[in-house]
């Protein structure tokens, strides 16, 4: 899922897309962020950051899971 829909924008541990610094890095963002607050910036970014970049994600419920929770190892 991170390398289909997230690779291209963002990186992990040094490990970047072609448009990686629009997204920036995702280390840590387990840390900061919880279950409910990256659920509802995946499925509408500006409503938790008003100047994201990130574009609305439309995903079926199973992958909305897989994706919250590997983003939640990021730590």
């Amino acid at each position: 899922m991170y390398d289909k829909k997230c690779k291209s924008c963002h990186s992990i541990a040094g490990v970047a897309g072609p448009m990686a610094k629009v997204g920036g890095p995702l280390d840590g963002v387990g840390a900061k962020r919880d279950e409910a607050w990256l659920r509802a910036y995946f499925k509408d970014p500006k409503s938790k950051l008003p100047d994201a970049k990130m574009p609305k994600m439309s995903l079926p419920d199973a992958d909305w899971d897989a994706l919250v929770a590997y983003m939640l190892t990021l730590k």
